[in-house]
């Protein structure tokens, strides 16, 4: 196994608060989401939207945790545009999958918007991999 140079540690007290906020996170989505499935028509959207962005901003927040949580032994600055363009993505596909999860209790549409729900967080993981995170010099 090759050993990665750049990351010697981990602050271990944010690892912790990232668990913390990414249970706190995931277990408001579920309760939204189902407040929406038993919620009348009209107000069926409002609990979608509310479970999406909550279960975006708890995988931005706990992504973004862990990555301030390697104590890294170069400099490492973040975009702020892109981290704030990680919010509104993680949040907009959430929104999306748990909204097509909603539409009904056809058991392939709930395999589909798991489905959406994996490819929101590997795009959004993708992006903060790739493009946020980098070094200066």
């Amino acid at each position: 196994m090759q050993e990665w140079p750049f990351v010697p540690a981990l602050d271990m007290s944010l690892v912790a608060l990232a668990l913390a906020i990414c249970t706190v996170a995931g277990l408001s989505a579920i309760l939204f989401f189902q407040r929406a499935r038993d919620a009348p028509r009209r107000a069926r959207s409002i609990w979608v939207v509310a479970a999406g962005v909550a279960g975006g901003c708890g995988l931005w927040s706990t992504h973004l945790l862990g990555m301030l949580a390697i104590v890294p032994t170069a400099v490492v600055v973040f975009d702020f545009r892109l981290t704030a363009l990680y919010l509104i993505a993680a949040s907009a596909m959430m929104t999306a999958a748990l909204g097509y999860a909603a539409l009904g209790p056809v058991r392939w549409r709930a395999v589909a918007s798991c489905g959406l729900l994996g490819a929101a967080m590997g795009f959004v993981n993708l992006l903060y991999g790739i493009r946020i995170p980098r070094r200066d010099g």
